[in-house]
């Protein structure tokens, strides 16, 4: 009781003076960037000297030199962005802390982590990922050039989104490493993260961890619906703390939509080290949003990025806790089995597994490398299958592979079919309610497949009226049996086929458009 009340009188103290930084995103500060134009001799190999514009004419890979350049401000991340003639990895050494360099990591940019070749957020600039630094005003760094390729556009980018890109003041450094502190004892106090079974994990929404809206490029898009989810590391590095994990979120997102051009932050969620889970991509947690994390799959795939780099290190038990948990809820949603199968349609891009309309037999739940070629997501590739199994026994019993077979049903002339399974032997039932809420049919069963048709007729057996219904697919509530999460749909109901609409008359004036909107049936 005493510590307690000691951490809250540092609270209460702390915040008074305003010395404490803001937490998860609330009262964010302003993101600055930099990005910074270097001149050719920052491509020229360290033996030797390049053509114009970093041509090589060599046929082997080379290190350029080392290049130091500095910020107009002190950055929490630094990154390097290039246009390049081919898709080969180039990897970089970055390094940083004054002279002595205290600070460094080899990063590799992976051109796959990436939207759709031809999307609207394809804009061809390649990157390093963003790494995680700390309050520093010089950076130095060297590219490995690939063999017979060329890069020129050459910029670093500097990122603070911290609120210290001025030197802080004594009392402001004091409050940051007293908030620190706090982070550790409120973490000590705080409920584990991700252990709960059932229903939506806790999401830090855009507007906690701090997204400026105004930083969006384009969309959101989204795909029919989501049929499996990709599995990220974002390389950041390992060592932010966990008063800064937003930090590292915004800036994320900032060099994705400033410095890559793309419409948003690529993933649909983040996970920081210490479990915490941050929505990522606009457009609603539970909707199947195209990101611009595994080029060829975006559509129909969700990514979710740990955040860190976990090729040098093993990913902590909170972290894979809470990537099961989220994608146990996530794939609940879209009624999709986390050990199931699906087949995607690659929408191809440069040095890819799979060229474009290539058709692919995927694992529902996916390493970034399966499909490209990648060492993404590190270590969490060894966890994969463990990942699959346990978020499949989250939150039992499930409804899977749910489907409608047509989205509109012709009196007499067409039926519609329902159909899904169940994790487990339950009854189910298929519910049609009309437009003003009344229930006009219902089929039920037992056992783990759903199979239900119908032809547009009420239990009594007569033509329902024209209209769109909604459908509702659910299993158990029998006696102890726990529910499973319900899957919905839309159908329109006509009487007759609506007509064609009339063809042109040559010569004639265009048809007016009605001004009063038509029936569901035309």
């Amino acid at each position: 009781r005493l510590w307690r009340r000691i951490a809250v009188a540092a609270v209460l103290v702390g915040t008074s003076l305003s010395i404490f930084p803001p937490v998860l995103g609330r009262g964010s500060p302003q993101t600055v960037i930099d990005i910074r134009a270097l001149g050719p001799a920052a491509l020229s190999p360290a033996a030797g000297t390049a053509g114009a514009g970093g041509v090589l004419p060599k046929k082997r890979a080379v290190w350029t030199r080392t290049t130091r350049v500095c910020a107009p401000f002190r950055f929490t991340m630094v990154a390097l962005v290039w246009k390049q003639t081919g898709d080969r990895h180039v990897t970089a050494d970055v390094s940083w802390g004054g002279k002595a360099n205290t600070g460094s990591s080899r990063v590799e940019a992976d051109p796959h982590d990436a939207p759709d070749a031809g999307s609207p957020e394809d804009t061809g600039i390649q990157g390093t990922p963003l790494v995680w630094t700390g309050e520093q005003q010089c950076a130095s760094f060297r590219l490995r050039l690939p063999a017979k390729e060329s890069l020129r556009a050459l910029r670093a980018v500097f990122i603070n989104s911290s609120g210290t890109a001025s030197e802080p003041s004594t009392l402001q450094a004091l409050g940051d490493r007293v908030a620190r502190a706090w982070g550790a004892i409120a973490g000590v106090w705080a409920p584990a993260p991700a252990l709960a079974m059932t229903g939506q994990p806790p999401i830090i929404a855009r507007a906690e961890w701090g997204a400026n809206e105004a930083l969006r490029n384009c969309g959101p898009f989204y795909a029919d619906a989501l049929r499996m989810t990709y599995i990220h590391h974002t390389a950041t590095g390992n060592g932010y703390g966990r008063g800064r994990a937003d930090d590292v979120v915004r800036g994320i997102y900032a060099y994705h939509t400033k410095a890559r051009g793309w419409c948003d932050i690529a993933y649909q969620f983040l996970v920081d080290r210490f479990g915490r889970i941050y929505e990522g991509r606009y457009g609603g947690v539970d909707q199947p949003i195209i990101g611009a994390h595994a080029m060829g799959f975006n559509t129909g795939s969700a990514g979710i990025a740990a955040i860190g780099n976990y090729v040098q290190a093993h990913p902590p038990l909170v972290v894979v806790r809470a990537l099961k948990r989220l994608v146990s809820w996530r794939m609940d949603v879209a009624h999709v089995a986390p050990t199931g199968w699906t087949t995607m349609t690659s929408a191809g891009g440069p040095n890819q597994k799979y060229r474009k309309g290539e058709t692919v037999l995927l694992r529902t739940v996916v390493a970034h490398r399966r499909t490209g070629y990648t060492i993404c997501p590190g270590h969490l590739w060894d966890l994969m299958g463990k990942i699959r199994r346990d978020a499949a026994l989250m939150g039992l019993p499930k409804l899977y592979d749910v489907s409608q077979s047509a989205t509109g049903l012709v009196h007499g002339v067409t039926t519609v079919q329902y159909r899904g399974t169940i994790s487990e032997a339950l009854r189910w039932q298929v519910s049609i309610t009309d437009p003003i809420g009344q229930v006009v049919q219902r089929f039920s069963g037992s056992g783990t497949v759903i199979d239900a048709i119908w032809d547009g007729r009420d239990q009594a057996g007569n033509p329902v009226s024209d209209g769109i219904y909604d459908v509702t697919i659910s299993a158990g509530g029998g006696g102890n049996d726990p529910f499973t999460r319900p899957a919905t749909f839309k159908l329109t109901v006509c009487t007759t086929p609506p007509p064609p609409p009339p063809a042109p008359i040559p010569g004639a004036s265009p048809t007016p458009t009605p001004t009063a909107s038509p029936g569901p049936c035309g």
